[in-house]
């Protein structure tokens, strides 16, 4: 399973949004995942893992079936 994520911020807010697909060839999702996160970090250049992260894992917690590498 391979994981593609993207982070959309709207002020001190965030969604976050996950496709699961079994292969890269794939034209469909095999599953979709979307989280909010309610309180995010200001923007700091070089500290991606202060805003961006929180995020991530949230929504990686929230996923039923994991990607490969995260078994």
């Amino acid at each position: 399973m391979i994981l593609a994520i993207d982070v959309d911020y709207h002020g001190t807010c965030a969604t976050v949004a996950g496709i699961l697909f079994e292969d890269w060839q794939d034209s469909e999702a095999e599953n979709v995942v979307v989280t909010n996160v309610s309180e995010v970090c200001e923007y700091e250049t070089g500290a991606f893992y202060k805003r961006e992260l929180p995020c991530i894992l949230k929504l990686l917690n929230e996923i039923e079936h994991k990607p490969a590498k995260l078994q």
